[in-house]
């Protein structure tokens, strides 16, 4: 076997590995420096003897690195810095890679200086939070120009109600860029801190984050189930209402939509149900005769709360007597200030049966305190079982 076969066996890896670090880690240490390697095993230690004609003893080798360069030299015709690369590709130069880093940081942040937003308290205060760990795991080979789009965007906020693939286009280089990634939480971050809010921590926060400053996530993809909603404007969207509404007909209204053409309502009643099949019961059969009736859907969405927003008159709202029920109703009512509908400790006893079981603890429910401790354990309801109740009341 030959000198060069020899030295990409086994016996060289640990050494060539020691060597590789710290060599890039001080390119200079070549002429003045060494390294040692621990606890050789034997083949290890004779490879190494073998290479530098002389022996070693003790639990820890040292061996110079230009010692270790002439001896390939005389051995290979090659030095050690031709071998490294031979081996595991070209050295990093660690120190000029560090001193281009902290250039590229030093940019970044003489052009967040530069804002004008600078003045403002709560940007001071998430350029203090960039320097104090954000900063450091975002500095990669994209970071000056992630930090640089950051600050664009915070600059270009409130937006005048755009969709915010269009937005992320004009202001943070592609359609793509707000889309979940590290852009648009360094964002988020600061448009909290602007807001006054918590850290966003799931997509309807995000959403309704965005929202506030005129971006809207998901404009054609959120909707609203709605019956009856009576519209008094002469926008598009009013008159699809009314025509929706002469002939008792369910109707699905966008974020989009309602962003783009908001209805002008009439300040009457609105009720607010949280499974579609009360709605589509409401509309089967009471057709235009029915009061205004909005669906949930589950948990709200974006969509939702823009026309809960766009609502001059009082809300009832209600939902499944069970624990997300709860919370739903609980969102409803706070946000609309409205009032409970058929959401109460004696409409649940009495439509109480064998159903599946509810947990032990459940949310409060400030509108009927007694309401949370006569479910507690008990079966949960679900409205399509009160549905002639709720008829009742929504027939106008």
């Amino acid at each position: 076997m030959s000198l060069s076969d020899h030295l990409r066996g086994p016996p060289f890896s640990r050494l060539f590995l020691q060597i590789r670090k710290r060599l890039e880690r001080d390119p200079d240490a070549l002429e003045r420096g060494k390294t040692q390697l621990k606890n050789p095993t034997l083949d290890e230690r004779q490879a190494i003897e073998g290479l530098l004609g002389r022996r070693f003893t003790g639990r820890t080798v040292t061996v110079s690195l230009s010692d270790v360069d002439q001896h390939l030299r005389d051995g290979t015709g090659s030095g050690l810095i031709e071998w490294m690369t031979r081996l595991h590709g070209p050295l990093r130069d660690k120190p000029s890679e560090e001193a281009a880093r902290q250039d590229a940081i030093h940019e970044a942040l003489h052009r967040v200086d530069r804002s004008p937003l600078a003045s403002e308290p709560w940007f001071a205060e998430w350029v203090v939070d960039l320097k104090s760990g954000a900063l450091t795991r975002l500095f990669g080979t994209e970071a000056l120009s992630l930090l640089h789009y950051a600050v664009q965007i915070l600059e270009a906020l409130p937006a005048k109600q755009l969709p915010i693939a269009l937005f992320a286009s004009d202001h943070a280089g592609g359609t793509k860029a707000l889309d979940g990634t590290p852009l648009e939480r360094l964002c988020l971050r600061a448009l909290a801190l602007r807001a006054g809010l918590p850290r966003p921590k799931n997509a309807e926060e995000r959403r309704s984050l965005w929202e506030q400053f005129g971006v809207y996530p998901d404009d054609l993809a959120a909707n609203v189930l709605v019956l009856n909603v009576p519209a008094i404007g002469h926008g598009v969207l009013d008159k699809t209402l009314r025509l929706a509404h002469a002939e008792g007909l369910p109707l699905r209204l966008t974020l989009h939509q309602l962003v783009r053409h908001p209805p002008s309502l009439e300040a009457s009643p609105v009720f607010v149900c949280e499974n579609p099949a009360i709605l589509r019961m409401a509309a089967e059969r009471l057709g235009p005769r029915c009061a205004p009736l909005i669906a949930t859907e589950g948990r709200p969405n974006t969509a939702f709360w823009r026309l809960m927003d766009l609502l001059p008159g009082p809300v009832r709202a209600r939902g499944d007597f069970d624990k997300e029920g709860l919370e739903i109703a609980h969102a409803v009512l706070t946000r609309t200030r409205g009032t409970a509908w058929r959401y109460d400790t004696s409409t649940y006893l009495s439509a109480r049966g064998t159903n599946r079981l509810l947990p032990e603890t459940l949310p409060a429910t400030p509108w009927d305190l007694d309401l949370s401790n006569a479910m507690a354990g008990e079966a949960r309801v679900e409205e399509e079982e009160i549905l002639c109740l709720l008829l009742g009341d929504l027939e106008s």
